[in-house]
């Protein structure tokens, strides 16, 4: 039986995040006054939050099957989309753990790829079977698997406009008809059970925030 679920945030302290000497690398771009700025990089681990100074991401960091587009991606046409109906389909990001048995990747609608999906697929690919259907209430930018395999993590950020006091600037851009949005950008750990092991929040209230996640040893 499929498990379909929304992802709670449960309590829980690094030791239970499945770090096991390992560590999280974020990467998060906003937009600034004269448009996206660059990158700002993190790592987090069982010791706790850290900003990585000077951080040399990737040159294309959305070349990658793990970080969300903004179309489709032909890659993903390898995954097992027979195990949905018709109008939905798996898309980028997605991410295989390293044993290449499993795979979590967002789920769309057909006709649904303008913006981020806020709903992913656990799939165990050795015996083709959907195990996990996560719906959240975030947009879902990145996904990893930690190097043992025995959890995964999630790149999330949260639409947080409604919650934010509006300048003059904001006020503008509605008149004109380019509303500004502003996000919150957080980490999910979950393990295979779909359930959630830790959160992290690692940016805040950031203009259009988007971001990848990779995780190893480093």
């Amino acid at each position: 039986m499929v498990g379909v679920c929304w992802a709670s945030v449960s309590s829980a302290s690094a030791d239970e995040c499945g770090f096991e000497g390992t560590s999280i690398r974020v990467y998060v771009e906003w937009e600034g006054f004269w448009g996206f700025g660059p990158y700002r990089a993190f790592i987090w681990n069982a010791e706790g939050l850290k900003k990585i100074k000077k951080p040399s991401p990737p040159e294309h960091p959305n070349s990658g099957t793990n970080v969300y587009g903004e179309r489709a991606d032909k890659r993903a046409l390898h995954l097992p989309q027979e195990l949905f109906r018709p109008d939905r389909h798996l898309n980028v990001p997605f991410a295989l753990s390293l044993d290449g048995r499993m795979v979590v990747s967002a789920v769309y609608d057909k006709d649904d790829f303008f913006s981020p999906s806020k709903e992913f697929a656990v799939i165990d690919l050795k015996a083709k079977r959907l195990v996990h259907l996560v719906k959240t209430d975030y947009y879902i930018e990145s996904v990893t698997w930690s190097p043992t395999g025995r959890y995964f993590a999630v790149l999330f950020r949260e639409n947080v406009t409604k919650q934010l006091w509006k300048g003059p600037l904001d006020l503008f851009a509605g008149l004109v008809g380019h509303p500004r949005s502003y996000y919150t950008v957080h980490v999910m750990i979950y393990t295979l059970d779909g359930k959630v092991a830790c959160r992290r929040i690692i940016m805040e209230k950031l203009l259009t925030g988007d971001g990848y996640i990779d995780w190893g040893y480093f």
